[in-house]
């Protein structure tokens, strides 16, 4: 365990350790180098994973520099773990400070706010989505200046089994935006949710989602997505209102919310970037230090260079008024709903938008036609030069999507490519996405991901397989899968997820809404979601190797066929995965089986989900057709 005057990478002596939790320590040291004072935080996770994601969060806060966010210096190894380098600011935290004085008026709040957004909007036009703003992670100096710190840096060491009590969300539920509690990608709308959860704290002393007994059962409320809304606000009322949207489109930019708290503040915020010098702020005359007293002489020009050269990439609009955009209800037509190059998707082949020879400069090249659903085909590019010989292999897919099914987000880039919109993503957990939508309205995602291995090249494996169904799609044919197998009448691909569950079977989960379905592509998936409750039923088929016990679950015997249950959770939130087996049937690359995977979960426990599950799982094997 590090002591005080520890030195850290022969450079940093640790003086004291000023604060502590789940994720880490935090000590003031003393910079022998520059002959300052710095924060280190010790990382307290030694995982693998968890090292390798705060190096990459490291890397990105580090581009930060501005008065309102805490700068990190560096990261460093040492025997004792993994620490960052931090700017040590004279402060206590939001909470502590909310803990000691209690709620705060609306035009304190207001001041608060508008320097959190403004932090905001330089990490989002820095590509820096923050992922955990909430009180404890706002530092209030001296005259309520406000720093926002730990970009990043808390998501990054969320442990890999902390996805048992939350279902794989990582983040504090209490301030959590919606959609991220549902398992979507985080976005910068989702900060800014967060910020006006934080500033409502602020106002009422409690989350916008009231009050909860546990961090599930908050998780819960923020998957419903009701907020009571704070009867303190005043004129604050209507932008924390449009902060805590549970749309993020309708959500403002920080940008625009810096804007709005700024009037509301009376001025007292206004900390700005200077134009013509990056994120820096100026240096007064005589090198006088950068305070916010000093700031609020800049005043309403100040925050109208925020609104004037706020750049956050919002690629929303290029997709905006597409069927199926609002997410809800079920196509009337969803084998015909990519239409243009794809046409009927029951006969389009994934597989004819990848080609195997484009990528054959990274390494060797094997398609796998027969994997997930219908609508998806995948290549394996197993690497050369591994390090130490081990296996580096990346998994690169493409995906009939239906217009709409997949919103970009804040952070991607956008270009026009022929008659192809390409939405490029940046590299998340060795992941990289793009979204291509032709002019005509098909949708289609290329995804690269780490299968094995720590490949370095997934978003140069991602671009190349997106040129390449770029191409295809502007010349305007996507070809068919082969006569015999887009006739297969043993075959579920001319089957409707939608059809093989009726109300009644539906009806056996409390909250759940059998009128809120969605079907995706070609009717191969559906879901059905809780009208006021979290309840959420999920059915699609699949296709891979022969389901096993070790991998899917206890084997049972429902409707007359094989089937595998997974539950998992506890006894105030659980789910349940039931895999039934429809057929085996032998490939070109062994036996290959379609299966329907049906994830139910909701408020109940583990056991009720389990039991809800193997109920709808047998409805469905004796709605099945015979396989021949």
């Amino acid at each position: 365990m590090p002591d005080d005057g520890d030195e850290i990478a022969g450079r940093y002596r640790l003086v004291r350790r000023i604060g502590s939790g789940g994720m880490g320590e935090v000590w003031l040291a003393y910079d022998s180098g520059l002959e300052r004072q710095v924060a280190l935080k010790r990382a307290r996770s030694q995982e693998g994973m968890a090292v390798k994601r705060l190096r990459k969060e490291a890397r990105n806060a580090a581009r930060l520099h501005h008065p309102h966010i805490t700068s990190v210096f560096d990261l460093v190894d040492s025997p004792g773990g993994c620490w960052i380098v931090m700017e040590y600011v004279a402060s206590r935290s939001l909470a502590q400070t909310l803990a000691e004085r209690g709620t705060m008026p609306p035009g304190e709040v207001a001041s608060i706010g508008c320097q959190l957004a403004v932090a905001l909007e330089v990490s989002h036009r820095a590509g820096v989505v923050h992922g955990d703003v909430t009180p404890d992670n706002v530092l209030m100096a001296e005259g309520d200046f406000a720093k926002l710190t730990d970009f990043g840096i808390a998501r990054a060491l969320w442990r890999e089994d902390s996805r048992s009590w939350n279902g794989g969300v990582y983040g504090k539920p209490r301030y959590m935006a919606p959609e991220v509690a549902r398992g979507q990608r985080l976005t910068a709308a989702a900060d800014l949710f967060s910020l006006g959860a934080t500033l409502h704290a602020a106002l009422e002393g409690r989350s916008p989602y009231g009050t909860a007994e546990d961090p599930v059962a908050y998780l819960e409320l923020a998957r419903k997505g009701r907020v009571v809304h704070s009867g303190r606000a005043g004129a604050l009322s209507a932008p924390l209102r449009a902060l805590l949207s549970g749309r993020p489109e309708s959500r403002p930019s920080a940008a625009e919310a810096a804007r709005q708290l700024h009037e509301l503040a009376g001025g007292a915020c206004a900390c700005v970037r200077p134009p013509g010098d990056g994120d820096r702020p100026p240096v007064p005359p005589g090198g006088q230090a950068w305070t916010w007293r000093r700031a609020a002489v800049a005043g309403t020009a100040a925050l109208a260079l925020v609104a004037a050269t706020a750049t956050v990439v919002t690629v929303a609009q290029p997709f905006r008024g597409r069927a199926g955009s609002s997410g809800a209800g079920a196509p009337a037509d969803p084998g015909r709903n990519p239409g243009g190059p794809v046409g009927d998707v029951y006969s389009a082949d994934p597989c004819s938008l990848l080609a195997p020879d484009s990528l054959a400069r990274y390494g060797s090249v094997e398609i796998d036609p027969a994997y997930a659903n219908f609508d998806r085909c995948d290549l394996l590019v197993d690497e050369t030069g591994g390090a130490g010989g081990s296996a580096v292999v990346v998994d690169v897919s493409a995906t009939f999507l239906l217009a709409g099914a997949q919103e970009p987000s804040a952070l991607a880039e956008v270009e026009r490519v022929g008659s192809v919109t390409v939405v490029s993503e940046p590299l998340e957990d060795e992941e990289c996405q793009r979204l291509l939508r032709t002019s005509q309205g098909a949708w289609v995602r290329v995804v690269a991901k780490a299968a094995a291995g720590s490949p370095t090249r997934v978003c140069a494996l991602a671009d190349t397989a997106a040129d390449r169904a770029t191409g295809v799609l502007n010349r305007g044919g996507v070809a068919r899968r082969s006569p015999v197998a887009a006739a297969d009448r043993s075959s579920l691909i001319r089957s409707n997820a939608c059809a093989l569950l009726n109300a009644a079977a539906l009806g056996q989960v409390a909250g759940l809404d059998s009128r809120h379905v969605e079907a995706g592509v070609g009717g191969w998936s559906c879901g059905w979601r809780g009208s006021g409750s979290s309840a959420e039923v999920d059915l699609r088929f699949d296709q891979g190797q022969p389901p096993t016990a070790d991998d899917d679950g206890q084997p049972v015997r429902l409707g007359g066929r094989q089937a595998f249950v997974r539950a998992q959770g506890g006894e105030t939130g659980g789910s349940c995965t039931v895999k039934v087996l429809y057929r085996t049937y032998r490939g070109a690359h062994g036996l290959i089986s379609e299966t329907l995977l049906l994830d139910v979960s909701g408020p109940g426990s583990a056991a009720q989900q389990r039991a809800n599950a193997t109920a709808l799982a047998t409805a469905v094997a004796r709605s099945l057709p015979t396989a021949d």
